[in-house]
């Protein structure tokens, strides 16, 4: 909270020299507080449909295989028929310190931003929710800045097509008591169980200390295929927490790293928080992808965009890992100009990246999105092509094409 107050003050700053596009705003917001319903049901795995929960570890080994012909152009949004289309935005939140806001209208605001639902919905969608989840909290831990969320406003974002959700982050636990039954965090799994029974979609973070060292896996029909999928989130953070999945080898993160290397899961995506410990999260991220076999990592928790990294796995294989993707909707935040959508499109027969894209937008006051143009694009190793394309609207994108495994050959 503290980090997202000043740092984004300062980045709207640095981002008043960029051309931004008119700006897309929400209905005047009602005073009245609507009801906050919660499901009677619990499902514990974090998955349903097909998608489980496993802790079960499988031995397997890709093969490298050359990609198809890189694309000509950046690949429409709406027209990704031949590639599995993974997209991710960063930190999210429907929330004001220790309150949910007044009236939930997170389902308006993704309509207001995408009202043909062709910009955030690909096949898988990556969200990290930065709050503990619950109609209310009654007592909350000593933090500066306390996010709560509505249980219908994650409702909204899995019905819009969000269907991967990191809740480990450096909010995990800001409630510490929801009632005198469990912890705040333990309500946010409780919320995540029953919304991912009868979804399609995995969730991962928080837990007990048995589940979260274990990683999330399921099956999505993608493409017309069914591919297995494996998802965890970490986090790295400078204090002792109790039911957050954490990627330092103190806590989870040798576990959750061996799992994902033993996974015979197709297709492997890591989100990693940071928080002050940004090169800590980084070192995690290439480690996924060089010892694990990862295909992508989302990470956030600066509040700003980071580069972009393009890594070599040991099958000779290509990962991805966006560093920084900054924030999505938060309404615990102010401003911010240096957020980006990711979108990574692998060819759906062998599942080798194909393109990878990146959409720079601004998170306004109280959740507004605005998609923007910016001068200068986060890469670490290679360079962004720039093109305007339609989805729905005019949208200002980066874009580099993976030529395969060889892409990086000779370099570590």
């Amino acid at each position: 909270g503290y980090f997202c107050s000043i740092l984004n003050l300062c980045l709207s700053i640095e981002a008043m020299a960029d051309t931004e596009s008119p700006s897309l705003n929400l209905k005047n917001r009602s005073e009245s507080r609507s009801k906050l319903a919660s499901s009677s049901s619990t499902n514990l795995s974090g998955s349903s449909a097909g998608v489980r929960a496993e802790s079960k570890l499988a031995s397997g080994e890709k093969k490298a295989t050359l990609s198809a012909k890189p694309p000509a152009g950046p690949i429409a949004f709406s027209s990704s028929g031949e590639y599995i289309d993974v997209r991710g935005v960063g930190d999210t939140g429907w929330t004001i310190a220790s309150e949910s806001p007044e009236k939930n209208e997170f389902a308006e605001l993704l309509k207001s931003f995408d009202p043909e639902k062709v910009l955030l919905r690909g096949d898988l969608n990556f969200i990290n929710w930065e709050s503990t989840v619950g109609p209310s909290c009654d007592k909350w831990n000593q933090v500066q800045f306390p996010f709560q969320s509505p249980p219908e406003a994650l409702r909204a974002a899995r019905d819009f097509g969000f269907n991967l959700f990191s809740m480990s982050n450096n909010h995990a636990e800001d409630c510490a008591k929801y009632d005198t039954k469990m912890s705040g965090s333990m309500r946010t799994r409780f919320e995540l169980s029953s919304l991912a029974k009868g979804s399609e979609m995995l969730w991962h973070g928080v837990g007990k200390a048995h589940e979260i060292s274990r990683i999330a896996t399921g099956y999505f029909l993608l493409k017309g295929k069914k591919i297995k999928v494996a998802f965890a989130a970490v986090s790295f953070l400078n204090w002792r927490t109790h039911s957050t999945a954490r990627g330092e080898s103190s806590y989870h993160g040798e576990k959750i790293l061996e799992s994902m290397a033993k996974s015979d899961a197709k297709l492997k995506i890591l989100s990693i928080h940071t928080q002050s410990t940004l090169e800590q999260g980084k070192i995690f991220g290439v480690r996924f992808i060089k010892e694990a076999g990862g295909d992508i990592v989302f990470a956030q928790g600066s509040h700003r965009w980071e580069d972009v990294e393009s890594l070599q796995k040991s099958d000779g294989r290509m990962g991805v890992i966006f560093h920084g993707l900054g924030n999505f909707s938060h309404t615990g935040c102010v401003s911010g100009h240096k957020n980006i959508m990711a979108r990574v499109l692998l060819n759906k027969e062998t599942l080798d990246i194909a393109q990878v894209q990146i959409v720079p937008f601004s998170n306004l006051y109280r959740g507004e999105l605005k998609l923007r143009k910016s001068k200068s694009l986060p890469a670490a190793n290679f360079e962004w092509q720039r093109a305007h394309i339609k989805a729905g609207q005019n949208v200002f994108l980066g874009y580099h094409n993976f030529s395969g495994p060889s892409e990086l050959q000779g370099s570590d």
